[in-house]
C-alpha cells in the first residue's frame, strides 16, 4: 500500500472552495457584469481550480498505477464505475428532475434527447467536469503506456500543444482569422483543453518522490510572489482580451504555481478544516449548485457583499454536512463517491 499524499486533501479543499466562488460570483454577476466589478475578477482568478482538479486527478492516478504490471484494467474500471459513473448518472437525473420541477419548459426535445444530454454531461452546468473525467480515464492507460515508451518531455510538449490549440478556439483572434466559432461550453466539455493538466499531473505522480523534494526546496515567498504576478497578468489578459480565465495562456503557469503554493502551505501549516472539505470535495462538487439554485429561487440572496459570503458559506457547508453523513453508510459512496 503506497503512502498517501496527505497534502492533496488541502489542494482539493482549496479547489472546491474556488469552484464555489466561480459559481457564487456567477449569481452576482447577473446583477452587474461590467469589467471592474469585484465579482468579475474573483470569478476569473478562481478558475485555476478546474485545471488543478484535473492535474490532481492525473497525479493520484499515475502515482497509484504507474508501476503496476500488468495494468489492472478490470479493477480500475470497476472502481470508477461504482464511485464516479454512478454518482454522475444519479445526480444528472436529480438535476434533470429539478429542472423539470422548476419549469417544465427547461426540458426540450424527446426523452431520448434528454437522456443523450445526460450522458454527454449536459444534465446541469457543472456536470461537464465528470464527463471530461470519464474521457480522461479512457485515455489514462494510453498515456501511461506513452510515458513508458516515449520521452516524458515529448508527451508533455505534445499534450501542451493539444491543449493550447483547443483553448485557442475561444480566442477572438482565431475566430477572425479562420472564421471558425466554437461554443465555449462545447470546448469545455471535451478533454483536449484539459489534457495537458492531466498529463502533467501524471508526470508528477510517476516521479513524486523526486518531485516533492524539489518542491520543498523552493522558497515559499518566491512561489507566492510568482502566483501574485501571474494572477495580475491573467487579470490583464482576461480584461484586455475579453477571455475567460479557463482559456487564458497565463492560466497554465498560474494553475501550476498555485498547485505548488497550496502544496507547500499544506506542508507548513495545519489546515485541518480545508483538508476536511477536500476529503469530501466530490460530494460538495456534486451538490453545491443545487444549494445555489434553491437559494436564488427562494430569493435568499441579498445583493450586498455579505449576501455573496452567505451564499458561498451555504454552498460549501450544507453539501459538506450531507456528504459527511452519507459517507457513514456504505451505499452513500454510490451517491457522493468515496
Amino acid at each position: 500500500m503506497k503512502e498517501q499524499i496527505r497534502e492533496m486533501n488541502v489542494i482539493k479543499g482549496i479547489c472546491i472552495l474556488a469552484v464555489a466562488v466561480i459559481h457564487a460570483t456567477g449569481t452576482f454577476l447577473s446583477f452587474s457584469a461590467e469589467p471592474g466589478n469585484i465579482y468579475f475578477y474573483l470569478n476569473h482568478l478562481s478558475r485555476f481550480s478546474v485545471p488543478v482538479f484535473f492535474l490532481s486527478s492525473g497525479l493520484l492516478l499515475f502515482y497509484q498505477y504507474h508501476d503496476r504490471e500488468p495494468f489492472p484494467l478490470w479493477n480500475f474500471w470497476r472502481k470508477r464505475s461504482a464511485f464516479i459513473l454512478s454518482p454522475f448518472l444519479i445526480w444528472s437525473l436529480i438535476y434533470t428532475a429539478y429542472l423539470w420541477w422548476d419549469n417544465p419548459h427547461n426540458l426540450t426535445g424527446t426523452v431520448t434527447d434528454n437522456l443523450i444530454k445526460i450522458l454527454l454531461g449536459q444534465g446541469y452546468y457543472h456536470l461537464y467536469f465528470l464527463f471530461v473525467l470519464v474521457q480522461l480515464y479512457f485515455l489514462f492507460p494510453l498515456l501511461l503506456k506513452g510515458f513508458k515508451k516515449l520521452p516524458d518531455s515529448l508527451i508533455l510538449v505534445l499534450t501542451l500543444w493539444v491543449s493550447i490549440l483547443a483553448l485557442s478556439f475561444n480566442w477572438n483572434e482565431w475566430t477572425s482569422v479562420w472564421g471558425i466559432s466554437v461554443d465555449e461550453y462545447n470546448i469545455r466539455r471535451f478533454f483536449p483543453v484539459w489534457l495537458f493538466y492531466f498529463a502533467f499531473g501524471g508526470w508528477l505522480g510517476m516521479n513524486w518522490q523526486k518531485v516533492r523534494k524539489q518542491l520543498n526546496s523552493i522558497s515559499l515567498s518566491a512561489i507566492a510572489l510568482t502566483a501574485i504576478l501571474l494572477a495580475f497578468l491573467m487579470t490583464l489578459e482576461v480584461g484586455l482580451e475579453n477571455r475567460s480565465g479557463f482559456y487564458s495562456l497565463v492560466t497554465v503557469p498560474y494553475a501550476i504555481t498555485l498547485f505548488v503554493l497550496v502544496y507547500r502551505l499544506a506542508r507548513q501549516f495545519s489546515l485541518k478544516g480545508i483538508s476536511l472539505i477536500g476529503r469530501h470535495s466530490f460530494g460538495v462538487y456534486l451538490m453545491h449548485p443545487m444549494v445555489q439554485a434553491l437559494w436564488v429561487k427562494f430569493q435568499l440572496v441579498p445583493k450586498p457583499f455579505y449576501g455573496f459570503l452567505l451564499l458561498l458559506a451555504a454552498m460549501i457547508s450544507l453539501p459538506l454536512l450531507i456528504t459527511m453523513g452519507l459517507h457513514r453508510f456504505r451505499p452513500g459512496a454510490y451517491l457522493v463517491g468515496k
